[in-house]
């Protein structure tokens, strides 16, 4: 299998990101799949549009969007590739970066017909059937709040022993079982907090991720934040990959920011090798933090 390969499947509304599974997809309100109906989607070009209509005769629906996407960087190498094959004369190079590279799904999800006075606490998805999984990351909040990969079958011991094993927070790296990665994980950080829940102590595994809406006041649309699926060979690359989704997104809230009269935004971007976080036994003393840290530039008006 192709560990580069990200897929959705318009049949059974599951994606595929390396050798992991993502099925079972249903909507999250308030932390829990509210009754609904059968979804119906709606194919475009590289873009699907899934919609449940909530079952108690409210009006209201959950829209899931997916669409295929380029990175930034595939274009970016593109023109810089023709440029100087036009210097130069000679026949442009291929200007595809590798499938890793510019293979992704973008994910949003909105709350549609929601009453004005409705306050709604969070929003996301639920992939009910995820398998594949030979270890998960369980990304802390903040560094010294651990980080670390756990193993499927020590999921409900490590729990136990660290009930905080079971969230995450903003993203999360599955690996397959040939050493492919799949992250999945949100790339904007500076309007709402994001959680992650895992239940992997079975096959197939559940995973939640949702944006916590806090109950703001909306105008009748609830939009969670954009949800990335990546894949790639090494699960450091592919975590930077998702880093420089985020950059980017937090260089345009920059942009705004600067017009709007100025907020500060201060992001920091971890990355991890596999094999110092992980659990291998609850009892396992604690792997030393040695996350190599990089800020991103903080946003000044």
């Amino acid at each position: 299998m192709n560990s580069g390969a990200v897929a959705f499947d318009p049949v059974s509304f599951g994606m595929r990101a390396a050798g992991i599974q993502l099925a079972g997809v249903v909507p999250l309100v308030d932390g829990e799949p509210p009754a609904c109906e059968a979804p119906t989607l709606v194919a475009g070009d590289d873009v699907w549009t899934l919609t449940w209509k909530l079952a108690e005769g409210s009006g209201r629906s959950v829209v899931l969007r997916v669409r295929r996407d380029e990175a930034a960087e595939t274009r970016a190498a593109g023109a810089k590739t023709q440029a100087a094959a036009a210097e130069s004369r000679a026949p442009p190079a291929e200007t595809r970066l590798p499938a890793h590279e510019r293979a992704a799904l973008v994910l949003d999800i909105a709350l549609e017909g929601v009453r004005i006075d409705e306050r709604v606490d969070s929003l996301g998805l639920r992939f009910g059937a995820v398998s594949g999984v030979l270890r998960y990351l369980r990304n802390g909040y903040t560094s010294w709040d651990g980080s670390y990969f756990v193993e499927p079958a020590n999921a409900d011991d490590l729990s136990g022993a660290d009930a905080a094993a079971s969230n995450g927070y903003a993203m999360t790296a599955l690996v397959d079982l040939s050493g492919g990665t799949a992250v999945l994980g949100f790339v904007r950080h500076d309007r709402y907090q994001s959680r992650v829940r895992f239940a992997f102590a079975t096959e197939p595994g559940c995973l939640d991720i949702e944006t916590l809406i806090d109950r703001v006041p909306h105008s009748g649309r609830i939009e969670a934040e954009s949800l990335v699926l990546l894949a790639g060979t090494e699960v450091e690359e592919t975590l930077r990959q998702w880093a420089r989704r985020v950059a980017r997104q937090l260089r345009a809230a920059e942009q705004v920011s600067r017009r709007a009269g100025g907020r500060r935004y201060n992001v920091s971007l971890g990355f991890m090798h596999q094999d110092v976080y992980r659990y291998s036994h609850p009892a396992a003393a604690r792997p030393r933090l040695a996350v190599a840290r990089r800020s991103a530039d903080q946003v000044h008006s």
